[in-house]
């Protein structure tokens, strides 16, 4: 980093050189990165709609929820107390990600999977807040869950024994382990 000369004229240039500067030295490296991560989304696209490739396909009704969800959980992201700026940065990330790459017919789903991680963590830090956050989030899980096991031509269950504890709030768990000790 330049020092100061507290000159603005000298400074600016001095700064614009320092800019010019890295952009030559990760400019290039940059590009290739986007590159390399716009073919991969391309292939991950064509790759459904090409020789019949296996993929996981949202009803339109499932698709639209899971947008408005989508939105949702990233309003109440932003509208939340800012316990770790960081983490609510990357989750804010990962949600816009996720709406970028939701298409009717997909060839993964491990970024909802990612996406469950990540609010796990944000549910940790919002504590009993975090009711309208669990029961989004809840319904995404349903949705990819039901999607998921329709595809892989497994018996719908009318409830997903690994779903249903997670819409619990922290009270209700604490009531029953209070119960259970008394």
């Amino acid at each position: 980093m330049p020092v100061p000369t507290y000159q603005p004229e000298c400074d600016m240039r001095q700064l614009a050189d320092l800019i010019d500067s890295l952009e030559k030295r990760i400019g290039p490296a940059l590009d290739r990165r986007r590159t390399k991560e716009a073919v991969g989304r391309a292939q991950d696209f064509y790759e459904t709609r090409i020789r019949g490739a296996f993929a996981y396909e949202f009803f339109e009704s499932d698709y639209k929820r899971l947008k408005g969800l989508l939105s949702e959980v990233q309003t109440l992201t932003r509208e939340s107390r800012p316990t770790d700026v960081d983490h609510k940065r990357r989750l804010m990330k990962r949600l816009a990600n996720v709406q970028q790459e939701l298409h009717k017919r997909m060839p993964s789903l491990d970024m909802f999977w990612g996406l469950v991680g990540d609010a796990g963590v944000m549910l940790g830090k919002f504590g009993n807040d975090a009711e309208p956050l669990v029961q989004c989030i809840c319904e995404i899980l349903e949705i990819v869950v039901r999607t998921q096991t329709r595809a892989e031509g497994l018996p719908l269950a009318t409830e997903n024994p690994l779903l249903s504890g997670l819409a619990q709030t922290d009270a209700d768990r604490e009531n029953r382990s209070l119960r259970a000790v008394s």
